[in-house]
Formats: C-alpha cells, structure tokens, sequence
C-alpha cells in the first residue's frame, strides 16, 4: 500500500463531501485544476517521444524495451525494440509496429532474419464491432499510463480516441463519485469509474471469442483457467476506483496513482519522480516513472501486497510539434510478407474474420488462407505471433500486455 494512504493526518477540502450522480466534473475539484489538466492535454496534443521500460518479475531476470511513439491528434504511430528467443533458441532482437490512420489500425512485425516471411501485418477496421479481435490489448504506451496520460490500448478504445488526455481528466468526467483532499500541499482526487476491460468483456461474443481461443497452440490448461477467468470477470461489477495525488507546484502532475477493483482490492500503484519542466509547452513530465501490480496475470482473482510484476520507465527524448517524417500507417511490400486483412465485407464474413494475402515479387498481393501462413511459420516464431495476436486478451492496464504475452509464450513452449 502507497505511503500516503497510512497518512492519518490530512486536511480534507470541502469536508471530504462525495458528490454522486450523473458523470461530469465534480464541483468540488478546484478549478484551477481543470484550467491546468486542460493545459496539460493540449500540449500532448502533438508530439514525439522515446521512453525506456524495464520489466522485472520476482525471480526472473530484467527485460528491457524501448519505445518510439507519435502522436497527431487522434492519429500515432509507436515502434518498440526488445529481444525475443528465435526459433533456433537464441535471443535476438525484434521490432513490432502499431500505427493508426484515423481510419484503419496497422499490427506489424519485421523478422529480418526470416527470408521466407520478412514481415507479419495485420489490418483492422476499429468500427467493426463483430471483430472477435475488438477488446484484445494491441497498444503498449507504459510511460504514459505512468506519467498520468490516457492512450488506447484495445482496438475498441481506438474507434473512439481523439487524442492523449490527462487520466485524472478523462475520470473526472466520467466519475460516479469523487472525493477531494488536500494532502499537505498536494491535491488527492478518488473516483469511481467504468472499467473499460470489464465492460469490453461484456459486449464481447464470449462463445465466438472461446471457440477462436479454443483453435490455437496454447494448452488445454491456459485454455481452461482464460475461460474460467473471462466467465467470471464478466460477472463482476465493470467499475474501478482510481486515486491520484497531484502537485500544484508541477502543473497539478500525478505524483501518485492507485487502482483498485469495485469491491476496494487494490491492483495498480504508479509512482514518478525527476520530474522535468519543458518551457516550451510550459508543461512538466516525470523523467521516471515506477508501476507495481499486486494481481496474477490471469485469473485477476488473487492480489497480494507485494508486487508480482514491476515496469520501470524512463523519458529520454521529447518534441512537441508536427513531425511530418513521421506516418501513421504501416505499408510493408516485403516479398513473402504474410498479410491478414480484417477489414473488408469478405473477411467480416469468414469464419476467421480475415482474409489472408502474400506479397509477390512484383508488389502484388497474392491471395491464400491466413491460416496457412501461419502454418508455414517455424514454432518460434508461430508462439510469437499467436501470444500477441491471438491469445492475448489484455487486462485493465496497457502495461501488463507485455507481462501477459511473455508468460504465454513459455507456457506454450
């Protein structure tokens, strides 16, 4: 539990009074706060940055990755570099791809090593909503979930994002309940929101999303305990409480931020520090930032009180403004590049909801199964692809997809 919640002595505003009922900014938030978290969502409107995320489980050795990430409005683009056991065993290392047009959402992966398949690219159309592949956590941005900022992480969140806001912003607007205090010189906010995973989880076709689970390479067992766990996370209550501290002396930033389910069992807590000031946007950004979970990956049933899974994450470039070399789609013409199209009326109707194509020598695409792509992968590379495409389901948080696809990637070995 963070520190600051074993506080006994606080100085509460507006004598800790909870204000329920229909979703909109509590009139209890000061309103300086709204004037500087609005401040902070225009200057991430545009921009640029490279961060660094350090995952670390106990008992495990620490896995790096880096991050390149653009955002335009509601359009971005995010490449990340990390290493990945090949299908002889050995480490190397690996580039995977998300861009998204405003229209069409890009999943790639370059294999350089790989002359047969040089490439994998999946094309998905956010707006289809009979995509078994909509609540799947495909996104990663760790540092801005930590920093306190709002990026999507499923394909569903994707239809809808308009571009990055402040977390405490996003929530105020949809809270049920908040409450305000003031901690010292800081500013302690809770609300009740909806949990996107949980709702996501409902809306989903569960027999459709079990009968493609059910198709893949993973073991009777991890089979067994996801639909356990979806059947009974889709009957829990798809709301979270969310606290967060932030400084009026850096912008109203988040120093601290606590997740916990509808029934108050916490699962998240962020922390940042070296914290910078960038003139130019007159806006301050933490260069650190430390993430904790207290809950398994799978069941998100049991929670401890010590962490089973920390990120580290460390800003070390940003630029605001227009970067025109920069394109939000992916265009991979690789010959023999495998490519999976889930965007046009025939694929809405294929069992497979795809439709799969190769890239010729000439350009051109050549149309097989997407299956049989699959198939000609070695069982390295099939484990990749099916942990992060297939069984991937995500939980509440961006982050811990890169937890969730590594595990599922040594149990199926």
């Amino acid at each position: 539990m963070a520190a600051w919640l074993r506080r006994t002595v606080v100085v509460l505003a507006t004598s800790c009074q909870i204000a329920a009922g229909q979703p909109g900014v509590s009139t209890n938030v000061p309103p300086e706060v709204i004037d500087q978290l609005e401040k902070q969502a225009a200057a991430m409107r545009v921009f640029y940055a490279e961060f660094s995320g350090t995952e670390q489980e106990p008992g495990r050795q620490a896995n790096l990755m880096t991050y390149y990430v653009y955002f335009d409005e509601g359009r971005f683009y995010e490449r990340r570099h990390y290493m990945i056991r090949g299908a002889g065993g050995q480490w190397q290392p690996h580039d995977h791809e998300n861009a998204f047009d405003g229209k069409f959402f890009f999943f790639g992966d370059r294999q350089e090593n790989n002359i047969e398949r040089p490439a994998l690219l999946s094309k998905y159309w956010p707006t289809d909503r009979t995509d078994p592949d909509r609540i799947k956590s495909v996104a990663q941005f760790p540092y801005l979930d930590a920093a306190g900022f709002y990026a999507p992480n499923r394909i569903a969140e994707i239809d809808s994002f308009s571009g990055i806001e402040p977390l405490a912003l996003r929530y105020l607007k949809q809270s049920k309940e908040t409450q305000v205090e003031h901690v010292g010189d800081n500013l302690r906010i809770t609300v009740r929101v909806p949990d996107p995973y949980l709702l996501a989880l409902r809306e989903t076709d569960l027999e459709k999303q079990i009968q493609h689970l059910q198709k893949s390479a993973s073991s009777p067992e991890f089979k067994a305990r996801r639909i356990a766990g979806w059947r009974k996370l889709r009957e829990a209550i798809p709301e979270r409480i969310v606290t967060f501290v932030l400084d009026p002396k850096r912008g109203y930033g988040v120093l601290e931020r606590e997740e916990r389910t509808a029934a108050g069992r916490q699962f998240l807590g962020v922390d940042s520090q070296a914290w910078q000031h960038h003139s130019d946007q007159d806006i301050w950004l933490p260069g650190k930032s430390t993430i904790n979970w207290y809950t398994s990956m799978d069941e998100f049933d049991s929670f401890t009180n010590t962490p089973v899974f920390t990120i580290s994450c460390e800003l070390t470039r940003i630029e605001f403004g227009p970067h025109t070399n920069i394109q939000c789609v992916l265009d991979y013409n690789l010959p023999g590049t495998a490519v999976t199209d889930r965007t046009t009326p025939e694929a809405r109707t294929a069992a497979s909801h795809q439709v799969g194509y190769t890239a010729a020598a000439n350009g051109t695409m050549l149309r097989n199964n997407a299956g049989s792509i699959v198939a000609e992968m070695s069982r390295g590379q099939r484990i990749f692809w099916i942990s992060v495409c297939t069984i991937a389901l995500g939980v509440p948080s961006v982050v811990f997809l890169i937890h969730r696809a590594r595990n599922s990637r040594n149990r199926n070995q």
